[in-house]
C-alpha cells in the first residue's frame, strides 16, 4: 500500500493520513471477514507473520509497534514547498512523519526530485518483484526523507517537543 501525502499542505497532512488509513484497514478487515472464519484468521496471522520478518526484532522489544497488516510506504510529495513552512513547523511535522511510519512499520520517503523518484522506483520494485534495495538511509533535517522499513528508531527521531498544533 502506497500512501501519497501533499506536504505543501500540512493543514490536511494529518487527517489525509488517518483517513486513508481507517479506509484501507477497513477494506482489509473486510476482505479477510468475507473469508471463512478459519481461513480469515489465517490470513491474519500470515499477514502478521510475514509483515514481522520485515522489521527488526529489536524494534518490536524496544518499542509497542501496531504494525500495519501489508507492506505500507508513506511518501511526502512537494518538498520544496515544505521548505517554506516556518522550521519549527518542518521539524514538527518531520518528526511525526517519521513516529507514524515507525510505528506502524512503514517506510517513509519524501521526494524532491528526479534522484529521489529513481529511488522510490527501486524501492517499488524492491517491494512487487524481490529485487535488490540498498538500504541508502536519509534522515537529516532539511533534506528529503529516505527511511525503508525496520530502518529508523525513536533515537534516530530525537525527543519530542511541544509545537504549535498545525
Amino acid at each position: 500500500m502506497i500512501i501519497v501525502l501533499d506536504l505543501s499542505k500540512p493543514q490536511e497532512l494529518w487527517i489525509t493520513l488517518e483517513t486513508l488509513l481507517d479506509a484501507v484497514q477497513a477494506r482489509i478487515n473486510k476482505v479477510s471477514d468475507r473469508i471463512s472464519t478459519k481461513d480469515g484468521n489465517q490470513l491474519r496471522l500470515t499477514l502478521r507473520e510475514k509483515r514481522s520478518k520485515e522489521i527488526p526484532e529489536k524494534l518490536f522489544e524496544s518499542y509497542q509497534l501496531t504494525v500495519f497488516p501489508i507492506p505500507l510506504t508513506i511518501i511526502g510529495t512537494k518538498f520544496d514547498h515544505f521548505l517554506h513552512l516556518h522550521v519549527n513547523e518542518q521539524r514538527m511535522i518531520n518528526k511525526v512523519l517519521r513516529l507514524v511510519a515507525l510505528h506502524l512499520g512503514a517506510s517513509l520517503f519524501v521526494l524532491k526530485d528526479g534522484l529521489h523518484i529513481n529511488r522510490i522506483k527501486a524501492w517499488l520494485q524492491h517491494l512487487a518483484f524481490g529485487s535488490p534495495y540498498s538500504q541508502n538511509v536519509q534522515t537529516e533535517f532539511g533534506k528529503p526523507l529516505i527511511i525503508p522499513v525496520g530502518s529508523s528508531s525513536t533515537s534516530g527521531i530525537g525527543k519530542y517537543t511541544k509545537h504549535k498544533v498545525i
